[in-house]
């Protein structure tokens, strides 16, 4: 058998001590090999193998729903660089699938690996795979040897059980951060830098960074840091070629396709920042309404002052576009009746809260209340102004009132 010939290969023994025949990246033989050909120690190469091995391990259980197998498990080989994750090989002990290049680089940032760890583990990957006769599958993308249990004791130990029953556990979360990483590949939002920022990054291949987003002196501000971590991080990717892609829905709440985006760097970090307005000062008039979250349609809905709709001609039926503007250290919500000449897609219908009365409202595109942090069941209310024939509001959180 070829694991057989390549386990004495690569060990020098044929004892039965393994729990498997195939060669595995934290062998000692690969993790020598892995130094030799990178900047780390021997010490330091297993060390970032095996915390690499042992969350895959957690890992195991979406792996194996994500691979696709062909008939009665046999391997499934694609001729051109695959799109998903399949099945090169699997026993008691390991799964091996290819296509995997994504969930490696996944890995790397959920563990907050240095670029150099990144490049050990990778390669280690690569020349456990080359040992086990699995060079095909390396052609247009890269092998990970999945084990299926974790065989290494360290500080890893016991998150597997944080929140077992509950939807807070290490592996709901990083199975979470892996599908968020993969939809913002997919189907993100592609913001596209000029040519120079992208020879400024210097980026061999792509980078994930953690976005965050806010305003600014006046401005709207993108962040991309790649040393942010933690559980609650959304992330983004950044291309070779400087593109960057961002989760859609923080693109569509901050109405990025209609703005002009200013690129730089600052702190290690990657900042854009968006001028298009502001709410300013001219605001007057200004009353306080609700802002609640309807449960049944998981709808936010903002309340409208009867003096406002009154004195700017705004009735049951109508549409307003609504986007986002700076607000001193927060946004404000503009939602104006001149729907076509307005910077955003985001349009809603004006609707009565209920028969028998006469206050009107609109549910907050989905978008928007995730950007402004109000789609979390707490009470709030919108201080609404007049400028020109506009609406203008300030979210009011009442902890803060």
């Amino acid at each position: 058998m070829v694991f057989d010939r390549v386990k004495e290969k690569l060990t020098g023994t044929d004892s039965g001590e393994r729990d498997t025949d195939v060669v595995m990246p934290a062998d000692s033989t690969v993790v020598k090999k892995t130094a030799k050909e990178g900047d780390l120690s021997r010490d330091e190469v297993e060390d970032a193998v095996k915390r690499f091995q042992e969350v895959g391990a957690m890992a195991f259980p979406v792996i194996d729903d994500k691979a696709v197998r062909g008939e009665e498990g046999a391997n499934v080989k694609e001729e051109g660089s695959p799109s998903f994750l399949y099945a090169v090989y699997e026993d008691e002990e390991v799964l091996v699938v290819g296509g995997a290049k994504n969930i490696l680089l996944s890995l790397a940032d959920r563990l907050e690996m240095s670029n150099g760890e990144t490049r050990a583990v990778t390669r280690a990957q690569r020349i456990a795979a080359d040992a086990n006769g699995f060079s095909e599958h390396m052609v247009m993308d890269d092998v990970f040897m999945v084990p299926k249990e974790k065989r290494f004791v360290s500080r890893f130990d016991g998150l597997e059980d944080v929140g077992a029953e509950g939807e807070n556990g290490a592996a709901d979360t990083l199975r979470d951060k892996m599908e968020g990483v993969q939809e913002v590949e997919e189907n993100g939002f592609v913001l596209e830098t000029p040519d120079r920022f992208g020879e400024a990054l210097n980026l061999e291949e792509k980078k994930y960074f953690g976005v965050s987003y806010g305003t600014d002196r006046g401005a709207l501000r993108l962040e991309l840091d790649p040393s942010a971590g933690g559980d609650d991080v959304r992330h983004g990717v950044i291309q070779a070629n400087g593109n960057i892609h961002i989760p859609r829905e923080i693109a569509v709440g901050l109405g990025v396709e209609h703005r002009e985006v200013d690129w730089g760097m600052e702190d290690g970090k990657v900042v854009g920042v968006m001028e298009d307005g502001t709410v300013g000062e001219d605001v007057v008039d200004t009353v306080r309404t609700s802002l609640v979250e309807d449960n049944v349609n998981e709808q936010v809905r903002a309340h409208l002052s009867g003096s406002h709709t009154r004195d700017l001609n705004i009735e049951e039926g109508d549409e307003l576009a609504v986007y986002l503007e700076p607000d001193g250290e927060d946004f404000g919500i503009v939602a104006t009746p001149h729907v076509f000449d307005a910077p955003t897609d985001a349009v809603v219908e004006v609707e009565n809260i209920g028969k028998g009365t006469e206050m009107i409202c609109f549910a907050l595109p989905e978008e928007v209340a995730d950007v402004l942090g109000v789609d979390d069941g707490k009470d709030r209310q919108v201080e609404w102004g007049i400028r020109g024939d506009e609406l203008v509001g300030s979210v009011v959180r009442l902890d803060r009132a």
